[in-house]
């Protein structure tokens, strides 16, 4: 495969793991009556700009349980199974105060925020939490470093010739003066003379 060919995927490589990076780790924000949303594993924030509580929920497909701790006291615990009819769902309810409150769901794959209310809600979700978003840069880092060292392997490192200071460095050879003989040959005569005697 031809060395520019090469350099072009590992770029490539670079784009879609910054990509998927940002995708990962971008805060989500929704606004508007009647909202619902993904919680996601991070940390979730609501903006209720009414005078009165809200009643809103999580509610979730899987089985098991998620735990919900929030800003809000008294508001906290694990979800409990609802079923209607054939459909069953892990639900926690409560109500949501005005000004701002922050949520954070343990366990909580698909979960969703649902609010059934004529007032406009601000909401903002960070997808993963603190732990998973290092994780996620250091991955990325990791890569990135990666791929920019093979594509610079692949043109042999000439980019280094350019740096400041790098471009006219020689190495200096120092020539023996001329007819010098280091002490050698004085050293084969002595210990000829010693012989002769």
């Amino acid at each position: 495969m031809k060395t520019n060919v090469k350099a072009v995927i590992a770029v490539l490589i670079i784009v879609g793991i910054i990509f998927w990076a940002v995708s990962s780790l971008r805060t989500r924000t929704y606004n508007g009556a009647n909202l619902t949303f993904e919680a996601g594993g991070g940390t979730i924030t609501v903006m209720n700009p009414s005078s009165e509580t809200l009643p809103v929920k999580f509610t979730g497909r899987q089985s098991a349980s998620f735990t919900v701790s929030s800003s809000i006291a008294g508001v906290a615990g694990r979800s409990t199974k609802s079923t209607t009819g054939s459909t069953s769902a892990q639900v926690f309810e409560f109500n949501l105060p005005p000004g701002t409150s922050e949520f954070t769901l343990l366990r909580s794959p698909g979960v969703m925020f649902a609010a059934s209310t004529d007032v406009k809600l601000e909401a903002s979700v960070q997808p993963v939490d603190a732990s998973t978003s290092r994780t996620t840069l250091i991955a990325t880092i990791v890569v990135v470093l990666a791929a920019l060292y093979y594509i610079s392997s692949l043109f042999e490192h000439r980019w280094m010739s350019q740096l400041p200071g790098r471009g006219n460095l020689m190495t200096k050879v120092i020539p023996a003066p001329a007819g010098e003989n280091l002490g050698q040959g004085n050293a084969a005569k002595a210990y000829g003379d010693n012989r002769l005697r």
